[in-house]
């Protein structure tokens, strides 16, 4: 009896079951009620960020819950669509079920000139100019992994690998082991390349396709569109136009914010990822003549 009584009390402690007087115990009925917290959690966080005035906080918010289900242009990573795979998975079982003896917590510094690493092929970098002589390339793969994956490398001069290596053990002792093998992993296999340049292929048209809309919609670009962010000059107040764009759902970078000092800007960074859809663009036209 003593062992019944006390399973019972572990289920209690647990949240499975519930003990009603004079009745006994029943089962919890966990599904709806999980359902209608997240979702109440994830309305008052929608809520929360649609009634307050856009900062970096919001912006940082907004990729975690979505002020809506429509592409946001503001959000500062690659839609989590795009970095769906099947060998991120797949790397973490096989190092998680055995012994990969390759790990990138000894070659977190390196000196692989940058020129022949797997990077965008956007511009000459500084660092490749110089041969690595007296720059640093510093970078990480949870742009086109994921944000959990917090692995990133370092290239440098030989003469200070090892000091730079210290440093790192000093300052945070490692990264989370088995991330490094899942990634070391993808990289001998040739995954995490051919992963880059499909994200690559797919971003060179959506940039085509988002510039050609803004340009459409009497827009300029403050620098010539690369990468996966462009600085668009709208000739409005972007901060107020920031907050018109919250009320129909589009959660948008105003300028400003990446000021030192906060001042009214004429200018937006948008994600080229999410910006290549017309709808936004006509909902921006309409509430960017509301401003005017």
């Amino acid at each position: 009896m003593s062992t019944v009584v006390a399973v019972y009390d572990q289920l209690q402690a647990q949240g499975l079951v519930e003990a009603r007087k004079n009745c006994g115990f029943f089962v919890r009925d966990l599904v709806s009620k999980m359902a209608f917290a997240n979702a109440s959690h994830a309305q008052v966080a929608a809520k929360t960020i649609a009634n307050t005035p856009v900062d970096a906080t919001v912006l940082i918010r907004g990729m975690f819950h979505p002020v809506s289900a429509q592409p946001q242009p503001g959000m500062g990573v690659f839609p989590p669509d795009w970095l769906e795979t099947r060998f991120m998975p797949a790397a973490v079982r096989k190092v998680a079920s055995s012994t990969v003896p390759r790990c990138l917590s000894a070659s977190a510094c390196s000196t692989t000139p940058p020129a022949t690493a797997s990077r965008p092929a956007a511009r000459t970098r500084l660092c490749a100019l110089d041969g690595l002589q007296r720059t640093l390339y510093v970078s990480g793969f949870s742009k086109i992994l994921a944000s959990g994956w917090r692995v990133g490398f370092l290239a440098a001069p030989p003469n200070l690998v090892e000091r730079l290596l210290n440093t790192k053990l000093l300052a945070t002792l490692t990264t989370p082991a088995l991330f490094e093998k899942a990634l070391a992993w993808c990289i001998d296999q040739g995954q995490l390349r051919r992963h880059a340049e499909g994200i690559r292929r797919r971003l060179d048209q959506a940039r085509g396709r988002s510039v050609k809309l803004a340009l459409a919609h009497g827009c300029t670009f403050a620098a010539e569109p690369a990468g996966l962010f462009g600085w668009v000059d709208t000739g409005v107040d972007t901060e107020l136009l920031a907050q018109r764009l919250l009320d129909e759902g589009y959660l948008l970078a105003p300028g400003a914010l990446f000021h030192a000092v906060r001042s009214p800007c004429t200018l937006m960074r948008i994600n080229f990822a999410t910006t290549q859809e017309a709808a936004f663009w006509a909902v921006f036209a309409r509430l960017r003549h509301a401003v005017r």
